[in-house]
């Protein structure tokens, strides 16, 4: 079975978690870059444990049917969530349909969904390859985001702190980390020390 190395590893998750932020709605602040840094943080902390048994041996695919179902509703759940922030998110951008009104959403919605459809039913191998052009293509994004922000900023904003508390940042961060299920799922089929591999990930994001 073909195995990711810990680049493609960390590259496959961060392509969730960067879909995350770029559908982020509302205030953003100082408290709430605290507060997601620090969930990433405490998620490292509690994701130890798993890393250290699974470099003795242990992996998902032993544990039994009552895990397998907890990751069938959590992929259901976290499925439900994405879609319901990418169509949120498309009320805010510009997209090619948007003058096709519901259809335009519904189209943009199914054509993301048979992309992963096609990488579920495609395998390891599938994800392999395009990890790396994916994540190359989010670090293009982003880095156009970035020089678009600092060019229309206005520094004096970052005195200004809304109604956001740490802990609710904090709780916010953590709930949308949704890679977290893949990255139980996929730390027992990565070439290296899985508590290695872990690190690289957490730190990268």
């Amino acid at each position: 079975m073909n195995r990711l190395t810990k680049t493609r590893f960390a590259a496959v998750l961060l392509i969730d978690d960067v879909f995350s932020l770029f559908c982020l709605m509302g205030d953003i602040s100082v408290v709430t870059v605290a507060g997601f840094i620090s969930g990433i943080i405490f998620q490292m902390i509690l994701s130890l444990p798993f890393a250290l048994s699974v470099r003795n041996g242990k992996c998902t695919e032993n544990c039994g049917n009552f895990v397998k179902i907890f990751f069938i509703i959590y992929l259901i759940l976290r499925g439900g969530m994405l879609f319901s922030m990418l169509w949120n998110t498309s009320e805010v951008i510009y997209i090619p349909y948007e003058n096709s009104g519901i259809w335009g959403k519904l189209a943009v919605s199914a054509s993301v969904g048979l992309v992963c459809l096609y990488m579920t039913s495609a395998g390891m191998k599938t994800l392999l390859r395009s990890s790396l052009i994916v994540s190359a293509a989010g670090a293009v994004c982003i880095l156009i985001v970035v020089i678009s922000s600092l060019i229309n900023c206005d520094f004096n904003n970052l005195r200004h702190i809304h109604s956001d508390n740490f802990f609710n940042e904090f709780i916010r961060g953590i709930a949308l980390s949704g890679s977290l299920g893949s990255f139980v799922l996929l730390l027992g089929n990565t070439k290296g020390d899985a508590v290695i591999n872990s690190m690289v990930y957490f730190s990268a994001k």
